[in-house]
């Protein structure tokens, strides 16, 4: 990447616009950025690392602080760079965000961060992100990558040189990228602390589940097993005891569950010899009761077959309803049969009365019809005389649309006359106030001038002395020589106030050229106005252009009127023309139907009349008025008979049951004795104590031998977690000390190994490639002397080491700290290592073409001869056709390099570009 044109607006130091040409410089070998302190050198590379990255070259100066602090307000902060890559030309052009005042009113308003591209072809990429993106992809790297390739920075040598392990760490990671070591390192460290947690978390699991084990004081082994678990014993042996307790518990309670079965029994056979006596006291009691039950039993019998025989003999008299009955049931379909005449009696005659009321309605219909049809007739008549008025209103329409446009262009070009008018009486204004101001500039220019001339007497005697001869009349005596004025002016002043008139007269001859285009203007609009006038006003008088464009609108507004009437009653004539033929059709519609209504009306009126006949024939053979009556005679009688049968078998029924009563009471009696006389001699209460006595024994052993089956399944479930956790445990110690070891190997943690992290010894590999291109320009500026080795001793043992630098003296063969070299020896080693660094990056860049250096300060520390082999090896850097550029004050520079480009300040404090 070769720079060849740099713009600055408004930007840093550089108030207005900068320029600075590259091409002035040529293509190859070393130039100068020179300048007095704070001029502004540096922003120049920050002017182009910015137009490239949108961010300036230092850390410590942010985009949105370039904006110059002396620009104009009206000038936008921008910069410009055009260069050159592999032949191509490219163009960015970038603007920072800032605050600038605002167009109108007071205060700021912020300027948005912008960005533009040109590639080789025209074609244009916008927006920072983009044209960010498209420079790294072109150039090949970004703008880390390039500030420490393209500038070597002012106060950055020596950083580099003296910093300690741990620091150049940093400033590798962020150079080489090589955080990613740094990640896996601290991955591991954190993968093996998950892991160690975990194994003291599993430990911690099977100590809690240890002291679940329990037994109880009885067990052979309840000593054993609480000495393992309060003297921490290996696990194996806690597991032998506590498997060994519950051994002895299972024993235990396979004896105590024989005990309880016999227990279980011996309750059983007491329970049944309890259940016997008991039942035999119960039968005793019963038979007693029954006894007495049977006598009332058989007294209730007799009176209810007494009862039966009564109801019995009701028999004939339910036989003759139910006759009754039936009969009537049968008669029953007659009355149904009036019914349905007399309901088509009924429809019949709706039919009938539906039929003439629909006559008489299509008669008054077709009546109403032929009234509306005559209207319609009528209104059609109207409307169609009306079509000839329709070609007359267009006409009108037309003259007023076309007349109100007219009004509208002569009012416009009125409007456009004023307009024109107004602006060549400003610029008119404009120009005699030039005029004035060059009066006045000539005036005083004039009296200048005269007074200058005055003043050549007393500045020629000014310079005459005795025996001198007189540079106008010769003579070598000057008795009486001119004096000069004290307030004439100088030929400076008098230049100065010339090129002011001059510059006031080009204004006024400037506004003369305005003020007369803009009155010719404003004659040909005034004439174009009047010419429109005079076609639309008789006497030509513009004024009362508003009332006509009124009076216009309003016969615009009520032809318009007309119009839309006029459409709706031309669309009221098309309804007509079809609502006419179809209201004829319904009126012979209606008429027809009213003619079917009448022959249908005199149909039905025959058949109400036959049907009435029939109704009263029928209805005089019925034994009841209505059918309901004789349904309710019917259902009484029948009812009566079922009522006489239902007390028969009510008394039958309850005289079975009373029966059935005696005979079950005198089975039970039989039964009783029968128990009584065949049943053991028990003692209830005996047998409720040898009960009580065998039931509670069952209830302690019920609950000893839940306490020692809750103790076998507590110590059971601690010993599987505790086998469990104990193959977890193996497998996650063995998978704990692999990473262990990693982790230790990856972080320089090794007992008895140098203390060497991974990423330091990637960035070692790194650093010594750096040297090894940084001792090629050390050895060529130290004369040999001195070369850079990175710091390989065992003091890493104790510490994180394995990049520091020492100095390897060919001169004597020693080796020490970079700390003894004196400052111009600093300074070159700091350079050379600079360079290197840049040559590493370029290196790893691949196919990086980088056809420009810049080199920041640092050489004022030099004496003459370093200073020479400094340049020898900066001028190394020039070769294969690549620029450098040197910033710097240094007085012997300026002597030593002659393309140069000078940085200047003004009294205001701006600064200015010049390039020599």
């Amino acid at each position: 990447m070769r720079p060849l044109k740099l713009i600055m607006r408004a930007f840093g130091p550089y108030a207005g616009e900068e320029t600075v040409d590259f091409t002035q410089i040529g293509s190859q070998g070393l130039y100068l950025v020179t300048g007095d302190t704070g001029a502004g050198k540096t922003t120049i590379f920050d002017g182009i690392m910015f137009a490239l990255y949108g961010e300036p070259s230092g850390d410590n100066r942010k985009a949105n602080m370039l904006r110059s602090k002396y620009a104009d307000p009206a000038m936008p902060t921008e910069v410009e760079l055009t260069f050159e890559y592999r032949g191509k030309t490219y163009v960015v052009t970038r603007n920072p965000e800032y605050e600038r005042p605002k167009a109108r009113g007071e205060g700021t308003t912020k300027a948005v961060a912008s960005a533009a591209l040109i590639m080789p072809d025209g074609r244009a990429i916008t927006k920072t992100g983009d044209v960010t993106a498209a420079i790294v992809d072109l150039i090949g790297l970004d703008r880390n990558q390039f500030s420490k390739i393209a500038m070597l920075a002012q106060g950055e040598f020596q950083k580099l040189l003296f910093s300690k392990t741990e620091e150049r760490q940093e400033i590798f990671r962020e150079i080489f990228g090589t955080d990613s070591y740094e990640k896996l390192q601290n991955l591991l460290k954190s993968k093996e602390l998950g892991l160690r947690d975990q194994c003291g978390s599993v430990r911690e699991s099977i100590r809690q589940f240890v002291g679940g084990l329990h037994a109880d004081s009885s067990s052979p082994w309840a000593d054993q097993l609480t000495a393992s678990i309060e003297e921490d014993r290996p696990i194996s042996e806690i597991l032998a005891a506590a498997e060994k307790v519950v051994q002895a518990d299972q024993e235990v309670l396979q004896t105590k569950t024989e005990t309880m079965e016999k227990v279980q029994q011996d309750t059983d056979r007491i329970n049944t010899a309890l259940g016997k006596a008991q039942e035999q006291e119960r039968t005793k009691q019963r038979l007693k009761v029954d006894e007495e039950r049977l006598s009332a039993a058989q007294e209730t019998a007799a009176k209810l077959s007494t009862a039966a025989q009564v109801e019995a003999d009701r028999e004939p008299e339910a036989e003759h309803l139910s006759r009754e009955a039936a009969l009537l049931q049968n008669s029953l379909k007659d009355y149904d049969e009036v019914a349905a005449m007399k309901s088509q009696l009924t429809i019949e005659a709706k039919a009938f009365d539906a039929a003439v009321a629909q006559s008489e309605k299509l008669f008054a219909d077709s009546q109403a019809m032929e009234a509306e049809l005559t209207q319609l007739k009528e209104e059609k008549t109207n409307l169609d005389n009306s079509r000839f008025d329709a070609a007359a209103l267009d006409n009108k329409i037309t003259e007023a649309e076309r007349k109100a446009t007219e009004l509208n262009k002569l009012q416009t070009v009125l409007r456009e006359s004023e307009s024109l008018e107004k602006e060549y009486e400003s610029k008119q204004r404009q120009y005699t106030a030039a005029r004035a101001d060059f009066e006045e500039a000539d005036r005083r220019h004039n009296g200048m001038y005269a007074a200058f001339m005055d003043a050549q007497a007393g500045l020629l005697a000014g310079t005459l002395a005795e025996g001198q001869p007189c540079p106008v009349c010769g003579s070598l005596s000057h008795p009486a020589p001119a004096s000069k004025p004290a307030d004439a002016p100088t030929e400076k002043e008098m230049d100065a106030a010339k090129k002011t008139a001059d510059g006031c007269a080009a204004i006024m001859e400037k506004k003369s050229q305005e003020a007369g285009a803009a009155k010719g203007r404003a004659e040909t609009k005034k004439k174009e106005a009047e010419a429109l006038a005079a076609e639309q006003f008789a006497d030509g008088d513009a004024s009362h252009i508003g009332d006509a464009i009124a009076t216009v609108s309003e016969e615009k507004e009520r032809l318009g009127r007309q119009k839309r009437q006029l459409e709706i009653g031309m669309a009221r004539l098309k309804t007509l023309e079809v609502l006419i033929p179809e209201k004829d059709n319904a009126i012979k519609a209606a008429n027809e139907s009213r003619q079917n209504c009448d022959r249908q009306a005199s149909e039905l009126k025959g058949k109400v009349h036959e049907l009435e006949s029939a109704v009263m024939k029928a209805s005089d053979k019925l034994g009841f008025p209505s059918k309901n009556e004789a349904v309710a005679a019917c259902k009484a009688k029948s009812d009566g008979a079922a009522a006489i049968r239902l007390a028969i078998k009510k008394a039958e029924d309850d005289l079975r049951q009373a029966n059935d009563l005696v005979s079950s009471i005198e089975g039970a009696i039989r039964n009783g004795r029968e128990l009584i006389a065949n049943g053991m001699n028990l003692d209830v209460e005996q047998l409720k104590d040898e009960l009580s006595r065998s039931q509670a024994t069952g209830r302690s052993l019920k609950e000893e031998l839940q306490e020692i089956r809750t103790r076998i399944q507590m110590n059971e479930s601690c010993l599987t977690s505790i086998r469990a956790r104990q193959g977890d445990l193996g497998a996650l110690e063995a998978q704990y000390q692999q990473v262990k070891n990693l982790s230790e190997t990856a972080n320089g943690k090794l007992n008895g190994r140098e203390k060497i992290a991974l990423e330091t010894y990637v960035q070692m590999r790194y650093f010594d490639r750096v040297l090894h291109h940084a001792n090629h320009r050390f050895l060529v500026m130290s004369n040999n002397q001195y070369e850079l080795k990175r710091k390989t001793d065992e003091g890493g043992l104790r510490s994180q080491s394995g990049l520091d630098i020492e100095i390897v003296d060919h001169h004597n063969g020693t080796t020490r700290s970079v700390n003894t070299l004196s400052g111009g020896e600093s300074f070159m080693a700091s350079l050379s290592l600079a360079l290197g660094l840049s040559d590493e990056i370029q290196s790893r860049t691949g196919g990086i073409q980088l056809d420009s250096m810049f080199v920041d300060e640092g050489f004022g520390t030099l004496d003459e001869d370093c200073l020479d082999k400094a340049m020898t090896a900066l001028s190394d850097l020039t070769s294969g056709n690549r620029l450098v550029g040197v910033i710097s004050h240094v007085a012997d520079l300026k002597r030593r390099i002659d393309r140069q480009i000078v940085v200047t300040k003004d009294e205001s404090g701006c600064s200015h570009v010049k390039v020599n």
